[in-house]
């Protein structure tokens, strides 16, 4: 009688060990699945659907979309592989977030990130900061090799450069699906990304 209460316990040990693995694996997967945001989900909401001016009409969205993608240079559009302005719907959508991408860098973080040879192993975080309850800073250095013919001050040429960097998220409130209806969520979104050169 013993035994079989041991055998008991041990299997209703090794149910709940796997039991408890099959939860760890799909708490996981959702927050895998949860984490795939797009470069688009990073920008305040105004940034893609407008602001007042779009008046939440389809026309006024479509309007502020196609601004943005004409606004792209298409030097920087060509970086990352992308069409004219105008070529398809979707072309238009990723010039325009990343237009808006564009106009929330300084001149230091294009330079380092919409350079289109930019690496996510090149770049370090070197500290963040929860400033109040709806500002967070992280700060973070970006080596890259320089472009050819960049030169210091002093007129020798740049083997590799460090570019530290400062972003700054806000909290920003959006639309999330939710049981037959839509609620309303926070979520953190780039406000800007500002650095200088460290020597």
């Amino acid at each position: 009688a013993a035994q079989k209460a041991e055998r008991q316990r041990a299997a209703m040990r090794t149910a709940l060990g796997a039991a408890g693995v099959a939860r760890a694996e799909a708490l996981r997967v959702g927050i895998e699945h949860r984490c795939a945001h797009s470069l688009m989900d990073a920008l305040p909401v105004d940034d893609v659907l407008g602001g007042d001016d779009t008046c939440g009409s389809l026309e006024g969205l479509q309007a502020s979309l196609n601004a943005r993608a004409v606004s792209c240079d298409d030097k920087l559009a060509s970086r990352f592989g992308l069409a004219p302005a105008g070529a398809d719907p979707e072309t238009d959508l990723d010039r325009a977030v990343l237009q808006a991408l564009h106009e929330r860098f300084d001149s230091t973080a294009r330079r380092a990130l919409l350079s289109g040879n930019f690496k996510h192993r090149n770049a370090t975080v070197l500290s963040s900061l929860l400033v109040d309850d709806e500002t967070y800073v992280q700060r973070f250095e970006v080596r890259r090799r320089p472009r050819r013919g960049e030169e210091r001050s002093s007129g020798a040429e740049i083997d590799e450069s460090v570019d530290v960097l400062t972003a700054t998220f806000a909290l920003d409130e959006r639309l999330a699906p939710s049981y037959k209806s839509a609620s309303v969520v926070k979520q953190w979104a780039l406000k800007s990304v500002v650095g200088e050169v460290a020597f």
